[in-house]
């Protein structure tokens, strides 16, 4: 498989999701964006959270395998500035740390959605930045997805 066919589908399977178009509005009165690739140089503004970042990040393939192995890049960003208090006494917690999670595990099922057989997700890693940049909640996660081929097959497609 094509890295950028692989990349294009789980873009359209995330910006498509009607689950995460419909918690981002609850949540943050706007769909999310989805950017492939960024501009380092020119973050995007607060303006432009909820959103989703997407990049190529790895690619295994050679005639001694059975099978090739693609890492996709996804990160989810929110800003929020919100305090709340739980209703237990001297406790207080950033809204953005339990929103970041239910963000990331809704595009995460939209991701792995996107991956049709004979592909397969064999591996999600998953880091969290929840205080280095507060208000920004970022989490990353990189999809290892495995595509069988067989003898005869052009391993370096």
């Amino acid at each position: 498989m094509n890295i950028t066919t692989l990349l294009e589908a789980v873009r359209d399977a995330i910006n498509d999701d009607s689950a995460t178009k419909a918690w981002c509005t609850t949540n943050y009165t706007r769909n999310h964006k989805v950017y492939v690739g960024a501009d380092q140089r020119k973050p995007p503004a607060q303006d432009q959270y909820p959103l989703v970042g997407l990049i190529p990040v790895n690619k295994v393939a050679g005639y001694e395998l059975t099978e090739q192995e693609h890492g996709i890049g996804i990160t989810c960003g929110l800003y929020n500035e919100d305090l709340a208090t739980t209703g237990k006494a001297n406790v207080v917690e950033c809204q953005g740390i339990s929103h970041i999670e239910a963000f990331r595990k809704l595009v995460e099922t939209a991701a792995v959605g996107a991956i049709s057989s004979p592909q397969r997700v064999d591996e999600i890693n998953i880091e969290y930045e929840t205080l280095e940049f507060f208000p920004y909640f970022l989490v990353t996660m990189e999809l290892k997805v495995t595509d069988k081929y067989y003898q005869g097959d052009d391993a370096f497609k």
